[in-house]
Order: C-alpha cells, then structure tokens, then sequence
C-alpha cells in the first residue's frame, strides 16, 4: 500500500514542521535532527517564527485533529475510474454529515474494493499556504502523521496509536493495509488503552482479528500506554526506516 502524492506531490523537504494541538516541532536536517519545540502556537501565528526557519523546502505535518478519515467499501468496482469516483463520492456524501465543499479530500486504495477517504478542511489549507507565503519559505507538503506513520509501517505491525493532549486516533492493521479508525478525546492515557483493548476485542469478533504488535508515534509520554500493552502480551514495534520525525522524542 502506497500513500505518496498526499495533496501536494511527494518532495523532498529540508525542513519540517509538526503542528500539534498547543505546540510546534521544527525539524532540521542539518541539525542532528533534533526538534526546536515552540510552545504556545497555532497554525494561524505560524508566520510568528520566521526567524526561526531556514528557507528551504519545507513539510507540515499536521495531527488528525486535522482530519477526518472513512473507510469505504463497495460492492463491485467500476472499470470507469470516472465512475469509481462517483461512487465514492456518493458513498462520503452518505456517511458524512457535513458539508463536503469545505473539504479538500482523496480517496486512497487499500483493496480492490476498499479505500481510505482522508478529508481536511480547505480553510486549513488556505492557512498554512498564506502563512508561508508570507514568509517566502516554499511549501512542498502538507501531510498527516497518520499517514506518513503509514507509509512506513509494513505487515508486522498490527495498531498505530497517535496521542494527542485532548485525543487520540488508532488505526488498526491487518497484513500493513487498515481496516478500521476509531478517533476520540481523552483526558489521560489510560483511556487509550481501554478504548484500545475494547475496540481490539469487537474486532476479533467480528473480523478474526489477532492484535500482537503496536506502533506510538506523536506520543511524547506514552510510558503508560506502552506499559499496559506490554502486560497485555503485544509488543512494540518501530520499523527500521521510521523518519526521524515520526520517532519518539
């Protein structure tokens, strides 16, 4: 499965910054890879940091607060690529209860008969590409966690956790491809675990699902998450190839 060519076409970066829900992360390649983290921001006073960004070609990468994720299945798959996008289209419309044209989207193939519609506010986009206009830094990318953490994730992990300060979003895996996304607030870690556990079980019971191997990334104090699964039998898992971005800090 190959989640390139996210909303902008896939580009080399010097730079990159996650935004979190209260902070953002500034990663350099020429600086040991180590974050300058900055308290206190949001996407709209981005423009605030100029001075401390190198104008280069530059990667946002964005927590899926910013995002709405479905997966959507249909019964037979058109030849006509104009037809599955109709489908599609009519498939989000019926699942979604808001307003599609304040949403750039894409659908992503996991299989034959199944895709990930990924959806992100337009307004958010107009955001960030004002705010980098202002600083005259090119935008090459704007991406989400989830699915650069995706990208890198292979056949043996079963369970990406992203954490969050307020929320967290699971996606659960079956041979690298997901079949399922369950995103919620939270107010400590150990709900994540209990939703994890719950959401693991009806899984199982409908699916035959086998949770063995998890994956935290955007997780800065995932000790009690990581604990509990551990005691639970599943292992942790981080691929070889895992950007230093998406590493654990």
């Amino acid at each position: 499965m190959d989640f390139v060519n996210f909303f902008f076409p896939q580009k080399n970066a010097s730079q990159y910054l996650l935004i979190n829900e209260n902070n953002i992360s500034i990663y350099k390649k020429t600086m040991n890879q180590k974050p300058e983290i900055i308290d206190g921001l949001t996407i709209e006073e981005i423009s605030s940091i100029q001075n401390r960004l190198l104008r280069t070609a530059t990667t946002v990468l964005l927590n899926s607060n910013h995002f709405i994720f479905h997966i959507l299945t249909i019964e037979q798959r058109p030849l006509s690529a104009k037809k599955l996008s109709l489908q599609l289209n009519w498939l989000l419309e019926k699942n979604f209860p808001e307003k599609l044209s304040l949403y750039e989207k894409c659908f992503l193939p996991l299989r034959r008969k199944s895709f990930l519609s990924v959806l992100i506010k337009k307004e958010t986009i107009a955001t960030l590409e004002e705010n980098f206009r202002k600083m005259a830094i090119p935008l090459v990318a704007i991406s989400s966690l989830i699915i650069e953490a995706l990208n890198y994730a292979g056949r043996k992990i079963d369970l990406i956790i992203e954490g969050g300060t307020t929320y967290a979003l699971l996606s659960f895996l079956r041979k690298g491809t997901p079949i399922y996304f369950r995103k919620f607030r939270i107010s400590d870690e150990n709900e994540i675990c209990e939703e994890i556990l719950k959401t693991a079980n009806f899984l199982q019971s409908q699916n035959s699902y086998n949770l063995q191997t998890f994956l935290l990334i955007n997780q800065k104090t995932g000790q009690t998450i990581s604990h509990t699964l551990v005691e639970q039998g599943l292992k942790p898992a981080e691929p070889k190839k895992m950007p230093f971005y998406l590493r654990q800090q």
